[in-house]
């Protein structure tokens, strides 16, 4: 465990996860106030257990009578402990939640016949999809809504909270215009690009995450904090990020694109990833996690290939298959202003 006060009254606690290579670290914000204290995000007990993050947290000289979390997304990594928080009083707050695909510890069928996994390969993903990132036991009756432009005040910072679709749909950043810090969830990641994962179709996450990025580039931030990894300090650092993340997004969307035009007939997501990942070693090399995570990632981008009028698309026996569409002139953009 790493504790950092980052600015005045914020702290960041960042704990190592050792079973994503690629995030590495899994993070936690407090911010102490005069008389209150904001927790944003949670962790999971896989990370760090509930007693030893609230031992943590208050390490940091926090209010704890006086406190409340607010959840950036509802990914299992950020929201594993939340439950912990509800039992023991805690208000918790969060956009209202992203629908996703019917699926439990038995059956993840939905998903499966969607992406075309062929029943050869079930065993493989059946068992590692409901582990994907979902936390599907969360109490989200117990859980209050914020919107859009809700001020979250703990003085002396006032956060405006910025709806970001994309990573989820419900996604959120925490903005202070005084202090120019933003708690940026997993819309903003350091080191590595977010990943955009569908799981249903007509769900344009893409096209939302382009106008999310699009929005954060607008503002003054010197501060960015994100969900996994250091702090992005400076204003120039911070649009370079942006600036990343829209550039790998556009070159992942053109290969995709490339795909599916060559393809001989239509393409599901599971045949999109086997060709995008050819080269990267062979299924058995690598975590179920990662091909199960691939896949919805490859929903998304041929979601967004026939929401943009470059792909036609039919569901037949619950199996979505793409085809370029033949009126098709030019390659797909990503949004970038």
């Amino acid at each position: 465990m790493v504790k950092q006060e980052v600015r005045p009254g914020i702290w960041r606690i960042s704990f190592e996860w050792r079973a994503n290579p690629q995030a590495r670290t899994n993070e936690v914000y407090v911010i102490n106030g005069q008389e209150k204290t904001l927790i944003v995000d949670t962790s999971k007990p896989e990370v760090v257990p509930f007693d030893l993050l609230l031992e943590a947290i208050d390490s940091t000289g926090a209010h704890l009578a006086n406190a409340e979390v607010v959840l950036t997304h509802r990914h299992l990594d950020h929201v594993g402990n939340a439950n912990g928080f509800i039992n023991a009083g805690f208000p918790v707050f969060a956009l209202e939640q992203e629908p996703y695909a019917p699926c439990n510890e038995v059956d993840s069928s939905y998903f499966l016949d969607l992406a075309g996994v062929p029943e050869l390969h079930r065993d493989c993903f059946s068992s590692s999809y409901i582990e994907m990132s979902f936390c599907h036991d969360l109490n989200n009756g117990a859980i209050f809504h914020i919107e859009d432009s809700a001020c979250v005040n703990v003085a002396p910072y006032n956060f405006l909270v910025v709806e970001t679709p994309g990573h989820s749909l419900d996604s959120c950043c925490l903005y202070d215009p005084d202090s120019k810090v933003l708690l940026a969830g997993d819309t903003i990641a350091a080191g590595f690009i977010p990943p955009v994962n569908t799981t249903m179709p007509d769900m344009d996450k893409i096209d939302k995450y382009a106008g999310s990025l699009c929005a954060l580039q607008a503002l003054d931030v010197d501060l960015c904090l994100t969900g996994h990894g250091n702090p992005i300090a400076g204003r120039e650092d911070y649009k370079a990020q942006i600036s990343a993340i829209q550039g790998a997004y556009r070159r992942r969307l053109n290969k995709s694109f490339d795909i599916v035009r060559n393809a001989e007939g239509v393409i599901d997501a599971y045949t999109l990833a086997d060709v995008y990942l050819s080269g990267r070693g062979k299924r058995s090399d690598v975590s179920k996690y990662y091909y199960v995570s691939h896949i919805s990632m490859m929903l998304s981008y041929l979601e967004y290939l026939y929401e943009q009028g470059l792909a036609a698309r039919q569901i037949v026996d619950g199996r979505a298959q793409y085809c370029l569409n033949r009126y098709a002139s030019c390659r797909p953009l990503f949004r970038e202003s």
